[in-house]
């Protein structure tokens, strides 16, 4: 374990599985608290804790529905309670806004409103309203990531409602840096690539799919959680005090 993260909060949204859960993971191994919000799977959650507090870190549960605004007001509130029983405090050093929902892959002629509407709620409404809440919260010197995507920059049909959804994300982060940079918070966003996890379980069953996107990337190999979650972990680390307001590609090269 790493500790320069000792001693400081962190709260991770959408943190059960694959790119948070490894974010949680990470963070707690470098020695933070670590809040993991899930959505609906508490087994899931739990079992990210249970991997953390054998390893030897700190986490406990949240439990929201990041489309709802009342419904992350009460998570906050229960935060407050639970990161103050803790630590004496309710102030946040780390904010991963990680929460979001990757489905709708396919032509657009085939979109429907009830997939449209869960994108843009979770992954807009989701994040510019955790964030809100989380403000007066951020210890000054803190820092939030925003976990956007590559698909924001540049064309792809089939992924055309779901690259709208996570584009608002990229002007937020800018917006969000510039609101918090009076308090040193450090503001980024980190934006994967094709990376190996559920969501992205329909491109992995086309194998012709996924080798021409894999063709694509100068490392030569699709990511893996873990390679996001180290980009995180170099973001909110003592060492990036000094960069804010940035969109940063982590893809293994790309469209190089």
């Amino acid at each position: 374990m790493h500790n320069h993260l000792q001693g400081k909060t962190a709260l991770v949204t959408g943190g059960s599985r694959g790119i948070g859960r490894a974010i949680a993971e990470r963070l707690a191994r470098d020695g933070a608290l670590v809040a993991v919000h899930y959505g609906n799977n508490r087994g899931a959650a739990d079992e990210v804790i249970a991997g953390i507090e054998s390893a030897g870190g700190k986490a406990f549960a949240v439990q929201a529905d990041v489309r709802s605004v009342s419904a992350i007001a009460a998570m906050f509130e229960t935060l407050d309670k639970a990161f103050t029983e803790r630590t004496g405090s309710n102030g946040i050093d780390i904010l991963v806004n990680n929460a979001g929902v990757g489905a709708g892959m396919g032509p657009i002629e085939k979109m429907t409103e009830e997939v449209f509407d869960n994108l843009f709620d979770t992954n807009v409404k989701g994040l510019f309203f955790t964030s809100q809440q989380a403000m007066p919260r951020l210890r000054d010197g803190g820092f939030v990531v925003n976990v956007s995507s590559l698909s924001t920059r540049g064309a792809n049909p089939m992924l055309a409602a779901y690259a709208g959804s996570k584009i608002p994300g990229n002007s937020f982060t800018l917006s969000l840096a510039a609101a918090l940079a009076p308090r040193k918070i450090a503001v980024n966003a980190v934006l994967p690539g094709l990376v190996l996890t559920d969501l992205s379980g329909e491109l992995q069953k086309n194998k012709e799919v996924l080798d021409a996107v894999v063709s694509q990337v100068a490392f030569g190999r699709a990511g893996l959680p873990v390679d996001v979650a180290n980009a995180v972990a170099m973001l909110v680390s003592p060492d990036c005090t000094w960069i804010t307001g940035q969109l940063i590609e982590v893809t293994g090269g790309a469209r190089l």
